[in-house]
């Protein structure tokens, strides 16, 4: 059984309002930048080349709900899917014993994306406004690129489709059997490889956040206090919640990391760090050698994508 049986396909898509918009070439002026000998002809065949943009509706409230999109995407990959670099961008690999969870997030996500837009379309007036006064004196704003406010709302939209994957071998046995097990096999070693880059991908995700926290909680050079976030706690908190729903490929070794700091961090809280050095520097070092063992796991190994690179990709 691989993990393709013990998991489903999320399809995890946003719409987003489009912000930047073309300014139109007879707002160009390249005339200072040529030679003074310049015809107007080679003006005109440089404009052709050139492309320029403004961005509308550049506002704290549309922002927002980009961030918070954004932020959803972030939480359901880091702690209700595992790492599977065979598929697309936006689909994600989510263990059945974590979809209702993951599903009940969602849904609470989206209904609190539902109230920023209308708080983006209450204020849309407003914004616009604005726009004209930044944009308006440079001949740059033109009310008819905006939207109305039943137009902005329609653009804000978050679709989840859950999906399993399969070969299609029924309709492949109609036209060849042995394209069909040609296909199967090849599907089998695209799963193969991809349990082994998701061990890989979900070991070095969980060492990163063991490896964030450490720095918080070790002083700096100077021998002064970091700064301790509840985010360097909760994230590996939430980590270690979800893992038993997504260790599918039992990773008895990433297993034993994650009971060791569940029991360190049993009855912490952000406050305790902030308030103890005591704490600190006892948690630090305990915290030090699980990072150690996950320094271990994580060893440089050839497969087709790091999480630091999926990440990357994501922010892009």
């Amino acid at each position: 059984m691989t993990f393709n049986d013990n998991c489903v396909i999320l399809d995890l898509s946003f719409s987003e309002y489009g912000h930047d918009k073309k300014i139109p070439k007879a707002m160009i002026d390249i005339g200072r930048t040529q030679a003074p000998e310049s015809s107007v002809q080679d003006q005109s065949n440089a404009k052709t080349r050139i492309k320029a943009s403004k961005r509308i509706l550049d506002d704290p409230r549309i922002t927002a709900i980009h961030n918070h999109n954004a932020e959803t995407r972030e939480h359901v990959r880091s702690f209700y899917t595992l790492p599977d670099p065979i598929l697309r961008p936006g689909m994600y690999r989510v263990p059945i014993g974590l979809l209702k969870e993951a599903d009940t997030y969602m849904k609470q996500r989206d209904s609190e994306r539902e109230a920023l837009v209308e708080v983006a379309v209450a204020g849309l007036p407003e914004i616009i406004l604005s726009d004209e006064a930044v944009l308006g004196p440079v001949g740059a704003f033109n009310r008819a690129e905006y939207p109305t406010a039943g137009q902005l709302r329609a653009e804000y939209e978050m679709t989840v489709k859950w999906r399993k994957f399969s070969v299609p071998s029924d309709a492949l046995d109609d036209i060849d059997p042995a394209l069909r097990a040609q296909a199967e096999e090849e599907f089998l070693d695209e799963i193969k490889q991809a349990q082994v880059d998701a061990v890989a991908l979900l070991r070095e995700q969980f060492a990163l956040l063991v490896s964030r926290m450490q720095s918080a909680l070790e002083p700096q050079a100077d021998g002064k206090k970091r700064k301790f976030y509840s985010s360097n706690l909760e994230n590996v908190l939430a980590f270690l919640k979800t893992f038993p729903g997504r260790n599918v490929l039992q990773d008895d070794q990433l297993a034993e990391c994650v009971a060791q700091t569940q029991a360190l961090l049993e009855g912490t809280d952000v406050n305790a760090f902030r308030k103890s050095d005591a704490l600190r520097a006892h948690m630090a070092q305990k915290i030090s050698a699980v990072a150690a063992t996950l320094a271990t796991l994580t060893e440089p190994q050839e497969r087709s994508v790091s999480f630091i690179d999926e990440t990357a990709e994501l922010a892009a």
